[in-house]
Protein backbone atom coordinates (compact mmCIF):
# COMPACT_ATOMS: atom_id res chain seq x y z
CA UNK A 1 0.00 0.00 0.00
CA UNK A 2 2.79 2.28 0.20
CA UNK A 3 3.94 2.16 -3.07
CA UNK A 4 0.89 2.79 -4.56
CA UNK A 5 0.59 5.92 -2.27
CA UNK A 6 3.86 7.27 -3.54
CA UNK A 7 4.91 9.96 -6.29
CA UNK A 8 7.05 7.77 -8.23
CA UNK A 9 3.96 5.88 -8.76
CA UNK A 10 1.71 8.51 -9.69
CA UNK A 11 4.12 9.55 -12.18
CA UNK A 12 4.90 6.32 -14.11
CA UNK A 13 0.99 6.36 -13.82
CA UNK A 14 0.78 9.49 -15.35
CA UNK A 15 3.60 8.99 -18.06
CA UNK A 16 2.46 5.42 -19.15
CA UNK A 17 -0.83 7.43 -19.71
CA UNK A 18 0.78 9.95 -21.56
CA UNK A 19 3.02 7.64 -23.67
CA UNK A 20 -0.01 5.71 -24.68
CA UNK A 21 -2.05 8.72 -26.31
CA UNK A 22 0.92 10.85 -27.28
CA UNK A 23 3.96 8.02 -28.04
CA UNK A 24 7.49 7.92 -27.24
CA UNK A 25 8.34 11.30 -28.14
CA UNK A 26 7.56 13.56 -25.39
CA UNK A 27 9.22 17.14 -26.15
CA UNK A 28 9.46 19.91 -23.49
CA UNK A 29 6.58 21.13 -23.35
CA UNK A 30 4.31 18.24 -22.95
CA UNK A 31 7.56 17.36 -20.20
CA UNK A 32 6.23 20.83 -18.32
CA UNK A 33 2.39 19.05 -18.79
CA UNK A 34 3.22 15.96 -17.16
CA UNK A 35 4.59 17.98 -14.10
CA UNK A 36 1.59 19.81 -13.97
CA UNK A 37 -0.84 16.10 -14.30
CA UNK A 38 0.84 14.95 -11.57
CA UNK A 39 0.85 17.74 -9.38
CA UNK A 40 -2.99 17.93 -10.17
CA UNK A 41 -3.32 14.36 -9.48
CA UNK A 42 -2.30 14.83 -6.11
CA UNK A 43 -4.00 17.71 -5.32
CA UNK A 44 -7.36 15.76 -6.57
CA UNK A 45 -6.49 13.26 -3.96
CA UNK A 46 -5.37 10.45 -6.77
CA UNK A 47 -9.29 11.21 -8.68
CA UNK A 48 -8.76 9.20 -11.73
CA UNK A 49 -11.62 11.14 -14.15
CA UNK A 50 -9.74 14.08 -12.97
CA UNK A 51 -6.69 12.89 -14.41
CA UNK A 52 -7.89 12.32 -17.28
CA UNK A 53 -9.98 15.43 -17.59
CA UNK A 54 -6.60 17.52 -17.40
CA UNK A 55 -5.25 14.90 -20.33
CA UNK A 56 -7.25 15.78 -22.54
CA UNK A 57 -7.52 19.49 -22.18
CA UNK A 58 -3.47 19.61 -22.81
CA UNK A 59 -3.00 20.97 -26.10
CA UNK A 60 -1.05 17.93 -27.39
CA UNK A 61 -4.33 16.54 -27.39
CA UNK A 62 -7.10 19.12 -28.72
CA UNK A 63 -3.73 19.91 -31.51
CA UNK A 64 -2.06 18.54 -33.79
CA UNK A 65 1.55 18.30 -34.30
CA UNK A 66 2.91 20.95 -36.46
CA UNK A 67 -0.34 23.28 -35.09
CA UNK A 68 0.93 26.75 -35.21
CA UNK A 69 -1.28 27.76 -32.52
CA UNK A 70 0.26 24.69 -29.97
CA UNK A 71 3.08 27.39 -29.77
CA UNK A 72 1.30 29.59 -28.52
CA UNK A 73 -0.86 27.75 -25.91
CA UNK A 74 -0.56 27.55 -22.00
CA UNK A 75 -0.80 24.99 -20.64
CA UNK A 76 -3.80 24.32 -17.85
CA UNK A 77 -2.95 24.70 -14.40
CA UNK A 78 -4.10 23.39 -11.35
CA UNK A 79 -6.09 26.56 -10.56
CA UNK A 80 -8.48 26.20 -13.68
CA UNK A 81 -10.31 22.83 -12.93
CA UNK A 82 -11.91 21.03 -15.58
CA UNK A 83 -15.39 19.66 -15.60
CA UNK A 84 -17.05 17.05 -18.13
CA UNK A 85 -19.20 19.95 -18.91
CA UNK A 86 -16.99 22.45 -20.05
CA UNK A 87 -14.78 19.60 -21.73
CA UNK A 88 -18.27 19.25 -24.29
CA UNK A 89 -19.46 22.66 -24.47
CA UNK A 90 -22.83 22.61 -25.91
CA UNK A 91 -22.35 19.57 -26.98
CA UNK A 92 -25.04 16.30 -25.67
CA UNK A 93 -23.70 14.54 -22.32
CA UNK A 94 -25.18 11.51 -24.32
CA UNK A 95 -22.84 8.94 -26.59
CA UNK A 96 -22.24 9.47 -29.96
CA UNK A 97 -23.39 6.27 -30.16
CA UNK A 98 -27.02 6.71 -29.07
CA UNK A 99 -28.95 10.24 -30.63
CA UNK A 100 -32.09 11.09 -31.46
CA UNK A 101 -32.74 12.94 -34.77
CA UNK A 102 -34.24 16.03 -34.44
CA UNK A 103 -36.97 13.81 -37.20
CA UNK A 104 -37.51 11.48 -34.20
CA UNK A 105 -34.78 9.03 -35.11
CA UNK A 106 -32.82 7.11 -32.93
CA UNK A 107 -29.59 6.28 -34.44
CA UNK A 108 -27.00 4.13 -32.86
CA UNK A 109 -23.29 3.74 -34.72
CA UNK A 110 -21.28 0.37 -33.01
CA UNK A 111 -17.53 0.19 -34.24
CA UNK A 112 -17.56 -3.24 -35.73
CA UNK A 113 -13.41 -3.59 -36.86
CA UNK A 114 -10.63 -1.20 -36.11
CA UNK A 115 -7.08 -0.93 -36.84
CA UNK A 116 -4.08 1.86 -36.61
CA UNK A 117 -4.96 3.39 -39.89
CA UNK A 118 -8.48 3.21 -39.58
CA UNK A 119 -12.10 1.54 -38.55
CA UNK A 120 -15.41 0.14 -39.78
CA UNK A 121 -18.61 1.01 -38.35
CA UNK A 122 -22.38 -0.37 -38.49
CA UNK A 123 -25.30 2.19 -38.53
CA UNK A 124 -28.66 1.49 -37.03
CA UNK A 125 -31.51 3.95 -38.05
CA UNK A 126 -34.51 3.33 -36.42
CA UNK A 127 -38.36 5.65 -37.01
CA UNK A 128 -39.51 6.07 -33.50
CA UNK A 129 -42.18 8.16 -34.60
CA UNK A 130 -46.02 7.22 -35.57
CA UNK A 131 -45.96 8.13 -39.26
CA UNK A 132 -43.58 6.52 -41.64
CA UNK A 133 -40.74 8.86 -42.68
CA UNK A 134 -37.67 9.30 -45.00
CA UNK A 135 -34.64 9.47 -42.89
CA UNK A 136 -31.68 11.61 -43.18
CA UNK A 137 -28.43 11.96 -40.56
CA UNK A 138 -25.51 13.75 -39.44
CA UNK A 139 -22.84 11.99 -38.12
CA UNK A 140 -19.04 13.31 -37.29
CA UNK A 141 -17.07 10.77 -38.97
CA UNK A 142 -13.40 10.00 -37.22
CA UNK A 143 -11.56 9.86 -40.50
CA UNK A 144 -11.74 10.31 -44.16
CA UNK A 145 -14.47 8.61 -45.66
CA UNK A 146 -13.15 5.31 -47.63
CA UNK A 147 -16.54 3.56 -48.29
CA UNK A 148 -20.10 3.21 -47.51
CA UNK A 149 -22.98 0.72 -47.97
CA UNK A 150 -26.66 0.66 -47.82
CA UNK A 151 -26.41 4.23 -47.61
CA UNK A 152 -25.64 7.67 -50.01
CA UNK A 153 -23.81 11.01 -48.60
CA UNK A 154 -26.20 13.92 -49.45
CA UNK A 155 -23.36 16.69 -47.99
CA UNK A 156 -20.24 16.43 -46.42
CA UNK A 157 -18.48 19.48 -44.40
CA UNK A 158 -14.81 18.11 -43.35
CA UNK A 159 -15.71 15.21 -41.40
CA UNK A 160 -19.34 16.20 -40.41
CA UNK A 161 -21.55 14.55 -43.44
CA UNK A 162 -24.93 14.25 -44.23
CA UNK A 163 -26.25 10.86 -44.62
CA UNK A 164 -30.06 9.57 -46.45
CA UNK A 165 -30.86 5.96 -47.28
CA UNK A 166 -30.20 4.49 -50.44
CA UNK A 167 -33.51 3.49 -52.64
CA UNK A 168 -34.54 0.43 -51.25
CA UNK A 169 -34.20 1.69 -47.47
CA UNK A 170 -35.01 5.59 -47.41
CA UNK A 171 -38.32 5.45 -45.94
CA UNK A 172 -38.80 3.98 -42.74
CA UNK A 173 -42.91 2.89 -41.09
CA UNK A 174 -43.11 3.43 -37.58
CA UNK A 175 -41.12 1.47 -35.75
CA UNK A 176 -38.97 0.11 -38.65
CA UNK A 177 -34.80 0.15 -38.76
CA UNK A 178 -32.42 -0.32 -41.49
CA UNK A 179 -28.79 -0.69 -41.02
CA UNK A 180 -25.83 0.74 -43.34
CA UNK A 181 -22.31 0.80 -43.05
CA UNK A 182 -18.75 2.69 -43.79
CA UNK A 183 -15.00 2.75 -43.48
CA UNK A 184 -13.05 5.40 -42.63
CA UNK A 185 -9.01 5.99 -42.58
CA UNK A 186 -7.44 8.02 -40.00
Amino acid sequence: THLAASREVHSCFIRQWTTYLWGLSHDAPLEASIATLEDSFSQNQEQLQSLLENLVALPHFTHRAGDSALATMSIPTTEAQLSWESLLGDRPILPASEQEDSQSLLVNETVNDSWESGQCSSVRVTNTTTSPITWVITLELAGSLDNMWNAQITNQEGLRVQIAGASWNAQLEPGASTDFGFCVSF
